[in-house]
């Protein structure tokens, strides 16, 4: 008998996830309309960045990450960059922001965007080099 608790815990364990998620719905809902995404400087012609080690993909409730890389796979187009938010549940993407990478600042080391959330989850900062200047960008969430 004792076989047989094991499968059926290994199993609610796993499928726990995805019940939460359907039930709660989409956590990248709103991420998807009414986003607002602007440089955080209003200052034109200079840099303003953020460094790698204060980035954190995850949200604070642990129910989404964000990235950066090639928009093509979520329907953006094949030479650009782009930041996105998925659901860590899988499945739900949310592109938010497409730009070039390849300008910026001049170094032997091209800045990454770098995104990260916010402490309270509705905002996301991240660095975009499509100009002269690298500058810090930030998206806020929409009402779902």
């Amino acid at each position: 008998m004792v076989t047989m608790k094991f499968p059926l815990c290994l199993l609610l364990l796993i499928s726990f996830p995805l019940v939460a998620a359907a039930l709660l719905g989409d956590p990248v809902a709103p991420w998807k309309a009414n986003v607002r995404v602007a440089p955080v400087s209003p200052v034109a012609g200079r840099h303003s960045i953020h460094s790698y080690y204060v980035a954190n993909p995850e949200s604070p409730d642990g129910k989404l990450m964000v990235t950066d890389g090639l928009t093509d796979t979520v329907g953006g187009q094949p030479t650009e960059w782009g930041i996105m938010v998925a659901d860590m549940n899988g499945g739900k993407w949310a592109l938010l922001h497409s730009f070039v990478q390849s300008k910026g600042a001049l170094s032997w080391r091209r800045n990454d965007p770098h995104p990260a959330f916010s402490a309270d989850g509705k905002r996301i900062y991240y660095n975009v080099s499509d100009g002269e200047f690298t500058r810090l960008f930030v998206a806020e969430r929409g009402q779902p």
